[in-house]
This record gives C-alpha cells, structure tokens and sequence, in this order.
C-alpha cells in the first residue's frame, strides 16, 4: 500500500508499570510523503502548467545514462508514465533528450524508451590520450575561444569524468551551453 498523506501514529499512551521502566526501541514513522504514481502526477501537472503558459524548453538537456541496463517492463513503464504525457511534449518545445546506450545490449521497440531515435551516433567506447583532440574540437566548436582555455576544459571534462558516457554527456552540455548563449 503506498503510503498516505497523513499519519496518526500512537506508540504508547498514558502506560503504567509496577516494576520499573518501559522501553519502546526500533520505531520509525514515516509521514508525509507522497507515493511514486502522486510525485510523478505532481511531475507532468508542473510540466503541463508550464506548456500552457507558452513555456519553451529550449536550454533544457535531460540525458538517460545506460538505457540498456533498464529491462524492458521497467523502460515500457516508464514510455507511458512519463514519455508520453510530458517529456514528448517537452521535446516538441524545444527540449533535448540523449538516450545513451550499447546499441548491441538494448533491443527497442515503438512503446517503449527509449524511443526509435530520429538520428544517432554511434560513440567510442574507450578514449585514451585525447587531450589534444578534445582542445581542438572545443575549439572547432567554439566551446572556446583560445586554445590554452580549450586544453583546461578539455583535461577538466576528463578528470572529472569516470567513463566515457560522462565525457560524451560533458560535450553535449557544453553544445547546449553554446546554442543557448548563440540565441
């Protein structure tokens, strides 16, 4: 049963002992919280309130890491929970998805996530010793403008990410940032 909004709980009332104390140990209460299906409707009434007041979500990047590790019910589930009622909506108003997942490990299909993808790149699986080719291609990208300030950026995306979908998630932020301030 999912949990309610409001919790009356009594653990002990008006208790009388002949021989000494009473302890009550191991009680935990927890109130006021909504269950999964309440949050995720709270989700897509803020999200649909802000479509109807012409809200644009072109700044907005929402990334799904490891798709694949998601089994199919879960990834189902979640199309019709939430990609359907809003984050379709979302992307229509300008908003970016990145499902990013081992094409090999997922098998997709039309209702379920991620969806069949409009386009797709296929990503390196390891990169090593790429410093210089990250440089150049912030600088390509106008991420940067110098290329001291492209090689700091570089090796900052790459130590502060632990695999190589982090560092593919960086530079598409970094992308977004650049359309964002172009507008």
């Amino acid at each position: 049963m999912p949990p309610q909004h409001q919790l009356s709980l009594s653990v002990a009332s008006d208790v009388r002992t002949l021989f000494g104390s009473v302890t009550i140990e191991n009680v935990t209460v927890n109130g006021g919280s909504f269950s999964e299906s309440e949050e995720l409707g709270a989700l897509i009434d803020l999200v649909n309130e802000q479509i109807k007041v012409g809200r644009r979500f072109d700044n907005l990047l929402v990334v799904f890491r490891n798709c694949h590790d998601m089994d199919v019910s879960l990834r189902r589930s979640f199309y019709f929970s939430i990609w359907e009622p809003a984050l379709s909506h979302m992307t229509r108003l300008g908003a970016k998805m990145v499902f990013q997942y081992e094409p090999a490990r997922l098998a997709t299909d039309m209702s379920s996530l991620p969806p069949i993808a409009e386009r797709s790149i296929v990503l390196p699986s390891e990169l090593v010793d790429v410093v210089e080719e990250l440089a150049e291609l912030a600088l390509r990208r106008t991420w940067e403008l110098d290329i001291s300030d492209a090689r700091v950026l570089a090796r900052t995306v790459l130590a502060t990410s632990q695999d190589v979908r982090q560092i593919h998630t960086a530079m598409a932020m970094l992308e977004l940032r650049k359309a964002s301030i172009s507008q």
